[in-house]
This record gives C-alpha cells, sequence and structure tokens, in this order.
C-alpha cells in the first residue's frame, strides 16, 4: 500500500487550477485603482498623460475628451473585468 502512494503521478494542475482564481481576480481589482489613481498621481506629480488631459479637460468644460477618456477607460476595464 506504502508502494502505491508513489507510484501516482502528482498532478499540480488540479491545485494550480483552483489557485489561479483568486489571484486573477486580485490582478483585476488592483487595474481598477491603478486606472482610478492615474488621475490623481499624474495631476499631483505633474506628469503629462491621459489622466492629466482629462483632468485640464474637466476644468475647461471640454466634453468630448471627458466622453473620450470614460470610454477608453470603460473598454480597458470592463474585459479584465469580466476575465476575473
Amino acid at each position: 500500500m506504502l508502494l502505491y502512494a508513489f507510484t501516482v503521478k502528482w498532478k499540480p494542475w488540479h491545485g494550480i487550477k483552483n489557485a489561479m482564481l483568486p489571484c486573477v481576480t486580485l490582478i483585476g481589482v488592483n487595474f481598477g485603482t491603478l486606472l482610478a489613481s492615474q488621475f490623481a498621481c499624474e495631476t499631483i506629480f505633474s506628469w503629462n498623460g491621459i489622466g492629466k488631459f482629462a483632468g485640464d479637460s474637466i476644468r475647461l468644460k471640454g466634453i468630448q475628451v471627458i466622453q473620450g477618456y470614460i470610454l477608453v477607460v470603460a473598454v480597458t476595464f470592463i474585459p479584465i473585468m469580466c476575465t476575473s
């Protein structure tokens, strides 16, 4: 009986498959936090990027730019959250 335990092949995929779900979920949630904080980070440190551009457009009431920014964020955020 003891030798049978050593002859059975170890299948790590069963454990990895179940362990991947929380990791992928955590990556998706962290990506959402990253998208939300880029606006503040680019404004505070005066970096030029899409967050600063969106912030300037909000102050200047550039509706088309704000709609484009929301569309870009939604198009990148929704598939990531659907996979996690």
